[in-house]
């Protein structure tokens, strides 16, 4: 992640300074991809002449999009607009040495959890049966069966996360280390798809306490 300094040293250079205050300080890069945040009071076009700068000044950018929602919806995705270079939306983030294919469009991503992920994934322990239950493309499982000899199943309901997690754990060589389960957690646990697990992992919020009690009956030590 480039600093937010940075952004509005950018923007003071073509916008000056009133319109460079309105910039969200941080941009996230994904890969080759950058992603800008809207202002509510900016337009896109301006964000638009913010991207084709950027793409001069930084060699390692070959796409960039502005996010014009939240998170939003069960499959916890964001709204985008592509501004200028590559119109794809699909590239390749390495974090801690682990590969994720990802399209930011269909997924859910943020470097922000990336210091959460290896903190996360060093409080495992080897040989260890991990459950995560809302893993999106599996930054937590990957990053820990990387770290530890571990087992990791990993559920998601959206199917564009399945897709890229099981092509992420084939990239990362995690195949029977990972084990990637597309549908809603609360029923892969009731079907008794997994259970006698050691720990879980809950890395979403709005679920975590409604989904609890489910989280509990997949423990080996309930």
């Amino acid at each position: 992640m480039v600093h937010g300094d940075y952004l509005r040293k950018l923007a003071r250079k073509l916008f000056g300074e009133k319109v460079s205050s309105k910039i969200w300080k941080r941009m996230e890069i994904l890969g080759d991809i950058l992603v800008l945040r809207k202002p509510h009071n900016m337009g896109v076009e301006e964000l638009r002449r913010l991207g084709e700068y950027i793409l001069g000044e930084l060699a390692y950018v070959k796409s960039v999009w502005c996010s014009i929602s939240e998170v939003k919806g069960k499959h916890r995705v964001r709204d985008f607009v592509h501004l200028c270079g590559d119109n794809r939306s699909e590239t390749v983030y390495i974090e801690h040495q682990t590969r994720f294919l990802i399209d930011i469009t269909k997924v859910y991503i943020s470097p922000a959890l990336n210091y959460e992920h290896k903190r996360v994934a060093e409080k495992a322990r080897n040989g260890e049966k991990v459950l995560n239950m809302f893993s999106g493309v599996g930054l937590f499982s990957l990053i820990m069966a990387k770290k530890k000899n571990v087992v990791v199943y990993s559920i998601d309901i959206n199917p564009y996360a399945y897709y890229y997690m099981v092509k992420s754990i084939s990239l990362n060589s995690l195949k029977g280390e990972v084990i990637p389960i597309l549908g809603d957690s609360k029923e892969v646990i009731l079907d008794g798809v997994v259970t006698k697990v050691d720990r879980v992992l809950m890395p979403l919020p709005d679920l975590a306490y409604k989904y609890l009690k489910y989280a509990l009956l997949a423990l080996k030590d309930r």
